[in-house]
């Protein structure tokens, strides 16, 4: 076999580099503002997990019998796979969903937490594992007081693989749905989520799905505005992830969750994350395997090549 040129092997070398960098940078340059209320299950107090965000207020894990307790998953079991990233471990659950019993984990509610009581934007980002299919009202995260005011970030449907926000704003109360999505049925994979609220921008409310994994970005699924929410009502129940927004245990995630925020912008859009926001947060959170494999083979590439051309 004909052995390439050095000057071909240089160039090939500094175009794997130049593209595999110029991607990075491209993430590195947008900027995502601190969460208001992050968690990210890799710091707690006896049975609570330790929120990192702007704003205070950490989480009483417990199980499926609504007793204290330490629900984290075994160093690794996070979405980075790295030795000190944990994820909160709620594969106990009897099930997904309606008919099912399992644990989460409970906070105070937001409107204390903020003082405040209503927003007009907000995001909902994290990571899920599933262990088995989504059912009908397989809760996320939710802050709901019924019809009086907060939300249910929940899954919808028969077939597993839709999502809804269920949302009291000054203006009535209405449930969102996402369209359907092969990423939100996927089980045993982490999933990237996310939803945006943002009445900052005129006319009706938007309320926009993304949904994302390891190896693909942060896309947006679709985007409902089809109800006149006003500003969202922050809720005045306590805040729950992993089951029903009461702190009850009949509607449970089963499977893990990881980096579950919430930005919140009271008086603005801020708390509306873009897309490249979102797809920057994705990535800082794994690592994004296309770049730093492109890396890799091009060096070990031209490696190969050089060696050849010595001999």
């Amino acid at each position: 076999m004909k052995n390439l040129p050095i000057p071909a092997i240089r160039a090939s070398l500094v175009s794997g580099l130049v593209l595999t960098l110029t991607t990075l940078l491209a993430h590195a340059q947008v900027v995502v503002p601190d969460a208001t209320f992050f968690w990210d299950f890799n710091s707690q107090t006896g049975n609570k997990v330790v929120s990192t965000g702007t704003k205070a207020m950490d989480l009483s894990m417990y199980n499926g019998t609504k007793n204290s307790t330490d629900m984290l998953g075994s160093a690794g079991s996070g979405v980075s796979g790295a030795a000190g990233d944990r994820a909160l471990d709620l594969t106990s659950a009897t099930g997904m969903g309606s008919g099912s019993t399992g644990g989460g984990a409970e906070g105070t509610n937001m409107a204390t937490a903020l003082s405040a009581t209503t927003a007009q934007s907000f995001t909902i980002a994290g990571w899920f594992n599933a262990s088995s299919a989504m059912k009908n009202s397989t809760q996320l995260v939710g802050q709901s007081n019924g019809a009086t005011n907060g939300f249910q970030y929940r899954s919808t449907g028969s077939n597993g693989d839709q999502l809804s926000m269920y949302l009291v704003g000054e203006n009535g109360r209405n449930d969102a749905k996402s369209s359907a999505s092969s990423l939100y049925g996927t089980t045993q994979e982490w999933v990237f989520f996310a939803v945006v609220f943002d009445n900052s921008l005129g006319g009706n409310a938007t309320v926009s799905f993304y949904a994302g994994n390891s190896t693909t970005s942060a896309t947006l699924v679709n985007t409902y505005s089809g109800y006149d929410y006003g500003n969202y009502k922050i809720g005045t129940a306590t805040t729950t992830i992993g089951n029903f927004a009461s702190g009850a245990s009949n509607y449970p995630w089963q499977g893990y969750l990881d980096n579950v925020g919430m930005w919140v912008g009271l008086t603005d859009g801020s708390g509306a994350l873009s897309s490249s926001q979102l797809e920057a947060l994705r990535v800082s959170q794994i690592p994004e395997p296309g770049s730093w494999a492109l890396l890799i083979v091009g060096l070990a590439g031209s490696w190969a090549a050089l060696r050849r051309r010595k001999r």
